[in-house]
């Protein structure tokens, strides 16, 4: 349930975080959920593919819009070179987040069949919004 909870809310950080999340979350925690060992399991414990993929798919990272808007691709390619699996890719698109200026990301993603898969990530809902009014 923890895992649940605290993935659909990005670890507390969107719009969807509420008092409710946070009281069901601390009871778990209290139950003996461990946040910081989930945590640990989740997003820093990877095989090495996959970091290299996000150094390669970092490389082909473009700005656009006076930098609020972010765009990287991930080919074949890519991924042969890194001995990295299609599951690697999962998150990948909200590393250019990071940046102060963007507020949407996208990860074009070659698939085997030749056609590419888009990948949108938004900083929030309400920010987009406002960005494309």
């Amino acid at each position: 349930m923890f895992v649940a909870i605290s993935t659909d809310t990005g670890w507390f950080r969107f719009e969807n975080t509420s008092a409710k999340t946070l009281e069901q979350s601390a009871h778990l925690a209290r139950c003996g959920v461990r946040p910081s060992e989930v945590y640990q399991k989740l997003f820093l414990s990877h095989p090495h593919g996959k970091l290299k993929l996000l150094g390669k798919s970092l490389d082909t990272l473009e700005l656009h819009d006076d930098g609020r808007l972010a765009v990287m691709q991930i080919t074949q390619a890519m991924l042969d070179d890194c001995q990295a699996t299609r599951p690697m890719i999962e998150n990948i698109v909200n590393e250019p987040m990071q940046i102060e200026s963007v507020i949407a990301s996208l990860l074009l993603v070659e698939l085997p069949e030749g056609m590419t898969q888009m990948q949108p990530a938004q900083q929030t809902f309400s920010g987009l919004r406002r960005y494309y009014r």
